[in-house]
């Protein structure tokens, strides 16, 4: 599987958290799922330290949070 370079973290109704991993070329890099919002935030903290940046929430008006979280993590890693 490939390395997470972006992920998003989906909450339920029921308050449960599922959290999407992807390479940024969009190639799917795993699952989990989380009892809470704040549980899978300290998961995703605890994987990978530092290289979690700060937290954006998808807006509304998005008709796909999983193409916007990647086009967010393309759009925010660093120049080579």
């Amino acid at each position: 599987m490939a390395p997470a370079q972006a992920v998003l973290i989906e909450v339920e109704p029921d308050g449960s958290a599922q959290v999407y991993r992807y390479a940024l070329d969009g190639e799917f890099a795993g699952d989990t799922w989380h009892e809470s919002k704040q549980e899978a935030r300290e998961q995703l903290e605890f994987e990978y330290g530092p290289a979690v940046g700060p937290w954006s929430e998808v807006p509304a008006t998005i008709a796909d949070p999983h193409e916007y979280a990647l086009d967010w993590g393309r759009r925010s890693r660093p120049e080579p």
